[in-house]
C-alpha cells in the first residue's frame, strides 16, 4: 500500500480569519493573569468537614479544601509538597485561622474526592447545554453521505483543538499516579480551562477576498 501524503494547502489559497471581538479579548487575556486570591464567608465556614456520623476517625477538611488546594495545584502546576506550602502561604497572608491539607491527605483524599463538574456554558450563561449530533433527512445517498463526513470532520478538529489548548496550558503528562487521582486531576484541569474560557474567548470571522 502506497504512504499517505499529507495535503499541503498552498498559503496563497489558504483560508484566512480575524478576530472580531479582540478589545473583549485582550480584557480576557489579562484577567487571566490575574492572581488576587480571597476567601469568602462560605467557603471559610465550609473549610472544615462536618461530623459524617460514620464508623472510624472523622475526616478533617471538607471535599471543598481539597478541591481547592488541587485546584491551585494544577493552576501552578506544583508538586504536592509545594502544594501544601502555597495554601498555606494564602491562608496566613490573608490572615486566616485554617488548617491546611498536608500533601499526604491531598494526595489519599484525591481518589475520591467530590469535584463539581463546571461546563463553560453554566459558567458564560448560568446553564448547561448539551451537544447532540442530529442526522436531518437527507434526499439521497450523496448528500447524507457527505454531510456525514463534514460532520466528523468538524467534530475531529473540535476534539484535536480542544486537546491542543489543554497540552498548552495543563500539559500533556499527569502528575498523579493513582488512577482514580489521575481521574480527578483531569476533571480539575477541564474546570479551570473552562473558568479561562468564561472571562472570554476569541470570535473569528473567515476574511473574504
Amino acid at each position: 500500500m502506497a504512504a499517505r501524503t499529507k495535503t499541503k494547502v498552498s498559503p496563497k489559497y489558504k483560508t484566512k480569519y480575524r478576530v472580531k471581538n479582540w478589545p473583549a479579548c485582550d480584557i480576557a487575556l489579562r484577567e487571566r493573569g490575574d492572581i488576587t486570591v480571597w476567601f469568602d464567608e462560605e467557603a471559610i465556614y465550609s473549610w472544615n468537614a462536618l461530623p459524617s456520623g460514620r464508623q472510624g476517625g472523622p475526616r478533617k477538611y471538607s471535599d471543598l479544601a481539597i478541591a481547592t488546594s488541587l485546584t491551585l495545584r494544577t493552576v501552578f502546576h506544583l508538586p504536592l509538597r509545594q502544594t501544601e506550602g502555597f495554601v498555606a502561604s494564602l491562608i496566613g497572608s490573608l490572615g486566616l485561622r485554617l488548617k491546611t491539607p498536608d500533601h499526604t491527605t491531598l494526595s489519599r483524599r484525591s481518589r475520591d474526592v467530590e469535584i463539581p463538574r463546571l461546563m463553560y456554558e453554566a459558567l458564560a450563561a448560568s446553564s448547561v447545554a448539551n451537544i447532540k449530533i442530529v442526522i436531518p433527512p437527507m434526499k439521497t445517498a450523496t448528500v447524507e453521505r457527505q454531510w456525514r463526513k463534514e460532520s466528523v470532520a468538524h467534530q475531529q478538529a473540535r476534539a484535536e483543538n480542544g486537546m491542543y489548548r489543554y497540552k498548552r496550558i495543563i500539559g500533556d503528562r499527569l502528575q498523579a499516579q493513582h488512577r482514580e487521582s489521575q481521574k480527578t486531576e483531569a476533571l480539575i484541569a477541564v474546570n479551570v480551562m473552562n473558568r479561562m474560557t468564561a472571562l472570554g474567548k476569541p470570535e473569528s470571522a473567515k476574511i473574504v477576498a
